[in-house]
């Protein structure tokens, strides 16, 4: 039953790829979920890795945990055409090379946190490279966490359309595998912002 399922929901994501459209594949625990996921990635690369060569672009599969993350690489066989990576570690990917723009929203956020502001920040952070780490915030030493990310990836995307732009011409498929499991705000950053340059 749940090969037939898998089998079915990779008929109708190759119809909704064929016609360039999004969309969302629900089933229940053990359906075949990850199956199609894998199948779909391998379908791309068969049929698209000298364009995506040839464009420098990639796949980027958005993962819930790093367990499901170094599951799916394994099972594609670790191919580099394919960005695996939790939504933390995308969004990171995209805005870590925007250093000035990142010192801003984070003297931003300083300035409006009355009851943690640290003193004299851009003074601290000044000529300090901005890193994301996952053990906690130092904006004195330009380290920014996980909630950091998503709302500056967020404010960035907002203000900075030409960033989307980018985005959508290196990333031309996007998959957010366990999508249930997502925050809102992380949904509503992938709909809003992602999702809207291709539309």
């Amino acid at each position: 039953m749940a090969k037939q399922v898998a089998q079915d929901s990779f008929t109708e994501i190759l119809a909704c790829l064929a016609d360039k459209k999004s969309f969302v594949l629900e089933a229940g625990a053990g359906s075949g979920k990850t199956r199609s996921l894998i199948e779909t990635l391998k379908h791309i690369l068969l049929n698209s890795e000298v364009s995506l060569l040839k464009q420098n672009q990639q796949i980027v599969c958005i993962t819930y945990t790093n367990v499901a993350k170094n599951e799916i690489i394994e099972r594609i066989e670790d191919n580099h055409l394919v960005f695996v990576g939790t939504i933390h570690q995308f969004a990171w990917h995209i805005i870590k090379n925007y250093q000035t723009e990142l010192v801003v929203e984070i003297l931003e956020h300083n300035a409006k946190d009355t009851k943690k502001q640290i003193i004299d920040l851009d003074q601290k952070i000044l000529g300090k490279k901005i890193d994301y780490s996952e053990y906690g915030r130092k904006f004195e030493e330009g380290q920014i966490t996980h909630e950091d990310v998503i709302q500056f990836s967020s404010k960035l995307f907002e203000k900075y359309p030409k960033i989307l732009k980018i985005v959508a011409d290196k990333f031309p498929f996007i998959f957010v595998d366990e999508y249930q499991d997502t925050e809102e705000r992380t949904v509503k950053m992938l709909l809003d912002y992602l999702l809207g340059t291709r539309q």
